[in-house]
């Protein structure tokens, strides 16, 4: 299952990914907010990873919570979602550019 889980996150993040970089290999030049974009996504990328790389690991110590991470770095984790944003926004992280992902408990199963 946790492969399965992987696949999907990463199959979506590729598939914007390789979006932007053909934009950028067929204009050879990228707008700045296209520069922007696709450095939102390589960071969103990292942090996947970081969860696809760790992920036993999560789920025995983040179990049925709630993880927020920035640029493959763990910031902050709780089971309640409202409370780990309003911990985010008060340490003034954006919201929009945090990869917040819920981690099951180990042997539950979460179908999209």
């Amino acid at each position: 299952m946790r492969d399965a889980y992987v696949e999907t996150s990463l199959g979506r993040l590729h598939r914007h990914l390789g979006r932007f970089k053909n934009v950028e290999r067929r204009n050879n030049m990228v707008s700045p907010m296209k520069e922007t974009e696709l450095q939102l996504i390589e960071k969103m990328e990292k942090s996947n990873k970081l969860v696809s790389k760790r992920y036993e690991e999560f789920q025995r110590k983040y179990g049925n919570e709630f993880v927020a991470l920035d640029n493959g770095e763990l910031l902050a984790h709780n089971q309640n979602l409202d409370v780990l944003k309003k911990y985010l926004e008060r340490k003034k992280k954006e919201l929009n550019t945090v990869l917040i992902e819920y981690i099951p408990e180990k042997g539950v199963a979460i179908l999209y």
